[in-house]
């Protein structure tokens, strides 16, 4: 049971939850165990990955905090009906496509 103490909760699916606590995001279970904690201004699941904002920059983490793509990205667009995700580098206005698996399928370097 979620307890009282989270301003948002957004439910994921698989017993995974974005909630919000003192203007921070994290991602909690449904036994209410801490799996990120919360220190990001923006968390979204899709596929299995976490796509966090912290300090104005984007990356991926997986669901055990690992992180998955490092904080170097200005923007990163979850497209959920391809299941696939838009990454802008900071510093560049040419975006990359990767898969759920994170694995580039569009504007790949050679």
């Amino acid at each position: 049971m979620m307890k009282q103490e989270y301003q948002s909760i957004s439910d994921y699916g698989e017993g995974n939850f974005v909630v919000s606590k003192e203007g921070k995001y994290g991602v909690v279970n449904i036994n209410n165990e801490i799996k990120i904690p919360f220190l990001y201004s923006g968390l979204s699941i899709s596929c299995g990955k976490v796509v966090a904002t912290k300090e104005g920059k984007y990356g991926i983490l997986s669901l055990n905090n690992k992180e998955l793509m490092p904080f170097e990205y200005r923007q990163i667009i979850i497209i959920r009906r391809s299941e696939t995700l838009e990454m802008y580098p900071i510093n560049s206005y040419e975006y990359k496509v990767y898969n759920c698996d994170l694995h580039c399928i569009g504007n790949c370097d050679e």
